[in-house]
Parts: C-alpha cells; sequence; structure tokens
C-alpha cells in the first residue's frame, strides 16, 4: 500500500484569501494557536494532520477545514464520533470569525479575517471563465451520474459521502473536491492506496472535464456540463492538469500534535 506520511501536497491558500487562526479553546492543549495557511487542513488523530489530536474518539482523518480562496468550510469526513460546530453538529458548513469547532473531547475557537490590502497577486495563474456551476462525477464501471452539490465534496467507500465508491481499496475518506480561485481541483486526504489523475500518481491537482480519477480499483469520470475556457501557455498550447501552477509545497513545519506540543511546553 502506498500509505500518505503528511499533508504538505495541499498548496498554500490563495495570498488573498481569508487569514486563519485555530486556537485550542478547551481540552489538552489549551491556549495553543495555529496558524492555518493551506487550502486543506485536516484535523484527526493520523500523523500528518496538520492538527494531530491522538484520542479514540478522533477519527483518523476526521474533518477538514478548506479555504478556497473565496471562503472557509468545515467538511466532516463521516467520522465515527461526528463533528460539531458551535453545538449542532456539521456536515459541510462555512465558517465565520468566533466559531467554535468541537472533535472528540477538544473545542478549536477560529479567527478568520479578510486581508486589510491585497496587491493584487494571486497563487493561481489559472483562471477560468466563466468559473464552473456544475461539477459531477460517475464510476467508469457503471452508475449514476452523481452533481456534487457541497462546495467541498466528499469521496468516499462510506455511506453520507457526496460521492461513495464501494471498494475496500477506498478510505474511509479518501479525497475532497471543491472549486479554488475558482478552479475544480482534486484532493487526497492521506488515503491508505492513493489517487491518480489520468493515470499519474498525485496528491492535489486541478481536474477537467473528461478526466478520469482512479481511487482503488475504481475509476471515475470527472464531468463539467459548464462551458469553461481552457488557459493557455505563452506558445498557444493549452494547459493540463500537470501544469497548474498550484503545486504542492513539502515544508513539514507547520504539523501540530496537540499532545505531543504539550508535553514540550510543560
Amino acid at each position: 500500500m502506498n500509505s500518505r506520511t503528511d499533508s504538505h501536497f495541499s498548496p498554500l491558500a490563495p495570498s488573498n484569501a481569508k487569514q486563519v487562526t485555530a486556537s485550542i479553546f478547551s481540552g489538552s492543549g489549551t491556549g495553543q494557536s495555529i496558524e492555518i495557511h493551506r487550502a486543506v487542513s485536516l484535523v484527526g488523530s493520523r500523523s500528518g494532520c496538520k492538527i494531530t489530536l491522538r484520542h479514540a474518539d478522533v477519527s483518523a482523518v476526521h474533518c477538514a477545514i478548506v479555504n478556497t480562496g473565496e471562503e472557509v468550510y468545515l467538511r466532516d469526513l463521516v467520522s465515527k464520533s461526528g463533528t460539531h460546530l458551535n453545538g449542532l453538529p456539521a456536515e459541510c458548513e462555512k465558517l465565520a470569525d468566533g466559531d467554535i469547532i468541537r472533535v472528540g473531547q477538544w473545542e478549536i475557537s477560529l479567527e478568520i479575517h479578510t486581508p486589510t490590502s491585497d496587491d493584487g497577486t494571486n497563487s493561481s495563474a489559472l483562471n477560468l471563465d466563466p468559473a464552473p456551476t456544475v461539477l459531477a462525477l460517475k464510476n467508469c464501471n457503471g452508475g449514476s451520474l452523481v452533481k456534487l452539490r457541497r462546495p467541498v465534496s466528499l469521496i468516499s467507500r462510506k455511506a453520507g459521502a457526496d460521492f461513495v465508491v464501494q471498494d475496500k481499496l477506498v478510505s474511509r475518506a479518501h479525497a475532497a473536491v471543491f472549486l479554488l480561485n475558482g478552479q475544480p481541483v482534486i484532493c487526497d486526504l492521506l488515503s491508505e492506496n492513493g489517487l491518480m489523475i489520468n493515470d499519474e500518481p498525485s496528491r492535489f491537482g486541478v481536474i477537467h472535464s473528461g478526466d478520469t480519477l482512479t481511487l482503488g480499483r475504481a475509476k471515475v469520470r470527472v464531468v463539467i456540463p459548464s462551458p469553461t475556457i481552457q488557459p493557455t501557455q505563452e506558445d498557444g498550447s493549452s494547459v493540463g492538469a500537470s501544469d497548474s501552477t498550484i503545486k504542492p509545497q513539502g515544508d513539514h513545519s507547520d504539523l501540530i500534535d496537540i499532545r505531543s506540543a504539550e508535553r514540550k511546553d510543560g
């Protein structure tokens, strides 16, 4: 198995995106503040999550904080004990300044601010005009075309996901699909057997209509009915997913293991 050991394939959020700080409000490690810089930041008990919370009630990959460049979302990853936002069960919820997330015995408070100045730069050189309004997936081996209705959609073998792949080689939380600065992207979620886009191993990538995603033994087709303008390079050739300027970044310094950090501070 090709086990994922870190979540740093997720790129930094766009420079003009909302700025997010998470603070442990209650539970082990109370008082710690964590800057959330990436487009996808995972919370769970598995090493490699941005915020590691080691407890039996916390799933290996429990939930995700997703910064799309326009909004910030909390996505429960069909966790065994659930994720709560401001005291209510959460599935896929837009986050706001002052919100409190509960995972297991921990409560995490959020500070979310819009940058005070924008220098006009953007972490993505690719733009879709117009941006897609409909994303859909279809199992290549049969099955219905499934429209992805949430801003952050989950691919999983478990019921409750937006797209269910009934294959034991597909993880409980395998991959997430969303728009990053208007571009459809897919992000592997520390899955056990990885993700391929058009038969190329990938942890994060831009996806286009007609692309084939491989998860476990299943192949899934991407369908984007709305018209898109394919960006071109200077030589006039089209830019494929592998040419995206949204690239993985390998800095391993921003993972937080709450119990471990507490022991070091103590």
